[in-house]
């Protein structure tokens, strides 16, 4: 009979949803919470950024959480492709019963930009709002004489012109003293083109939380917790599965979700590891490659797709290495020399698909990824008989 009893599997292969083994980041959660909360610094707003499958939107969603657990806070999280995320921001504002009461006993008429109805006692008096801009100060006015402060959170942002206006006002806000705190989360190239816009360079200055791999002790303990592997033989399986994920917590749930699945059937799963792990790769590749890997190909410039799979077919580390292979492969192209190779060196850095092993060493950061740079290979880069 299998260990496994449990009718319901602990971990997920679906991509982008919280799962139930989440693994806190336990220091960033602390750092934004007590900015916000204990206002140990005077940060208002946060990035976190980070690769697809590494947990920005479960970190953005356990700080919401947490923060919203004080009866002071006013938290709200708004759907980043919204059209208008400002007209968004007021209409959650004025349904917050706190605020509504306050502002409709003071007769402020919001609508004109269609937030509520208009307002029939005392019509005389009452304040009508037109614009979206100024119905969210107002309402960030009431919550400010209520000594409560309003805490926004988005999802994925992308340089969008209403990301754009929704931050702009954000920092109007903030520098009238208003209320307002802002969790956003995205990809590198988001938030960098974001910054890069002339009116919102002050996000350069804003604090990010670039997320890392998560630690192989925590994910082995959890193999051991969920997949019942505590007897010391069992315990080394736990131990070479956590390795196996390279700390990407994608790769950690998909790994969970199918040992879990498998060794319920068959508690004889791991008597011939190594047919078990092709079995488990298997796996991996498919969904990988179906939900992370194939974006993450297409995103890269054919330089830097050529620079990933020369490292891999020829198993290269040393930049010095990388960057002869390169010049003997296309020898018709510009000499890679290392001044434009710290270029593509650090974006792949920064996009979490290459780690710095040291300042001349590179490896890569995502499990099994090599895999996909060679299957992917420009047809100009031979394939070596033995990889």
């Amino acid at each position: 009979m299998s260990r496994i009893t449990e009718k319901k599997n602990p971990f997920t292969r679906d991509f982008g949803t919280n799962p139930t083994t989440y693994i806190s980041r336990t220091v960033q959660q602390d750092e934004i919470y007590r900015s916000f909360i204990e206002e140990i610094t005077d940060d208002k707003v946060f990035f976190i950024v980070g690769q697809r499958g590494y947990g920005k939107s479960s970190l953005l969603r356990a700080v919401k959480e947490e923060v919203g657990r004080n009866d002071e806070w006013i938290v709200i999280e708004i759907r980043s492709n919204s059209d208008n995320l400002i007209h968004e921001l007021a209409a959650t504002l004025y349904a917050d019963l706190r605020l509504k009461r306050e502002l409709t006993e003071m007769e402020f008429d919001f609508s004109l930009i269609g937030i509520g109805g208009s307002i029939t006692a005392k019509t005389k008096n009452k304040i009508e709002i037109s614009s979206d801009e100024v119905a969210v100060k107002k309402m960030l006015e009431t919550a400010k004489r209520q000594n409560r402060k309003v805490m926004i959170a988005i999802d994925e942002i992308s340089d969008t012109k209403a990301i754009r206006d929704f931050v702009a006002l954000f920092n109007v806000c903030k520098g009238e003293s208003l209320p307002i705190y802002l969790l956003m989360d995205g990809l590198y190239k988001n938030t960098a083109a974001l910054e890069n816009v002339p009116d919102l360079t002050f996000l350069k200055r804003v604090q990010k939380l670039e997320m890392s791999p998560l630690d192989i002790s925590e994910m082995f303990y959890s193999y051991k917790k969920h997949l019942h592997l505590m007897d010391d033989k069992n315990q080394i399986i736990a131990q070479r599965l956590a390795e196996m994920t390279k700390g990407y917590p994608y790769a950690f749930q998909l790994i969970g979700f199918y040992t879990w699945l498998w060794y319920r059937e068959d508690e004889n799963l791991f008597d011939d590891f190594d047919e078990f792990r092709e079995r488990l790769n298997n796996e991996l590749d498919k969904n990988l490659d179906s939900y992370v890997y194939h974006t993450i190909w297409d995103e890269l410039s054919p330089t830097e797709q050529d620079i990933l799979s020369i490292m891999a077919i020829y198993k290269l580390t040393r930049v010095q290495d990388i960057r002869e292979k390169y010049n003997e492969v296309f020898p018709d192209r510009a000499k890679m020399t290392s001044g434009n190779f710290s270029k593509y060196r650090e974006k792949l850095i920064k996009m979490s698909i290459l780690s710095s092993r040291a300042s001349t060493q590179l490896g890569f950061n995502l499990p099994r990824f090599e895999m996909y740079a060679i299957m992917n290979r420009n047809e100009e880069i031979v394939l070596k008989e033995r990889i």
